[in-house]
């Protein structure tokens, strides 16, 4: 359907900026598995959506003054435990809950899936933030258990994390994060099972530095130059590299723009 309304857009409307979003690729890895069947058929699926997209442009006349870009916006990792934080904190008395709702807290756990963040209570103490701290420092230096590292606000901050947070976890590989209190803080999902959104068997939201996770960038068409790779770049510079290619800028943003792309 997203193809389809792109098309007739193009043919009809002729916009100076189109974006499409095509999902297939990232609900196959989150259900089916990161290399699995259905998710090399969901490849193949974007690269006829490609071609099918050059094909129109050429017979629309609009090949040769169209700037295309092709980007993910992230990669995913297998995953087989989840860890439920709340359900720790409400052992431990920092969260409270009645009739299966959280009433009260003094610290929560967000899940981002790869990675969490910790939010504490208006009126928890300091000596309660240093029994907490503790509480995570223990569960990170346990090999059994997911978190690979316990972020404070300064360090979150220079990652670009959200700043209404205080504390941010990561999984290690193959671990995720979930909201839920009601549930063992280590559940190892059935492998046999298929996943769901978010929740599958592979996911993301990790730290972007993770090794072997990265997802693609590539650029063609009219001011571009052919045969350029680029051996490390970032999201962020997406936004201004994009406002560059129409002629714009894009001011005090966090990226650069990718002027080696360009003629």
């Amino acid at each position: 359907f997203v193809e389809a309304s792109a098309h007739y857009a193009l043919k009809t409307k002729r916009p100076q900026v189109m974006m499409m979003h095509f999902v297939e690729l990232d609900a196959m890895r989150h259900i089916y598995g990161y290399d699995s069947e259905e998710a090399k058929t969901a490849l193949k699926s974007y690269d006829m959506k490609l071609q099918n997209l050059y094909t129109l442009l050429e017979e629309e006349s609009l090949l040769e003054n169209t700037t295309l870009f092709v980007l993910g916006d992230h990669d995913q990792i297998p995953v087989h435990t989840a860890i439920h934080m709340n359900s720790i904190f409400k052992d431990k008395g920092y969260l409270s809950v009645k009739k299966g709702k959280i009433t009260d807290y003094e610290v929560y756990c967000q899940s981002l899936d790869g990675s969490a963040y910790l939010h504490f209570g208006k009126e928890v103490s300091d000596e309660r933030k240093e029994e907490i701290h503790l509480l995570l420092y223990r569960l990170r230096d346990r090999e059994d258990f997911g978190i690979e590292a316990v972020y404070g606000k300064d360090e979150m901050l220079s990652l670009g994390a959200g700043r209404k947070a205080d504390l941010m976890l990561e999984a290690k590989n193959g671990f995720y994060f979930q909201d839920a209190h009601d549930r063992p803080a280590l559940l190892k999902r059935d492998a046999k099972a298929l996943g769901t959104d978010h929740h599958g068997r592979s996911t993301h939201g990790f730290d972007p530095r993770k090794e072997n996770y990265q997802t693609v960038f590539f650029a063609a068409g009219k001011g571009i130059r052919n045969g350029v790779i680029l051996e490390k770049m970032s999201l962020v510079d997406e936004g201004p590299t994009f406002a560059h290619a129409m002629g714009t800028v894009l001011h005090d943003t966090d990226g650069r723009i990718l002027t080696e792309l360009f003629l």
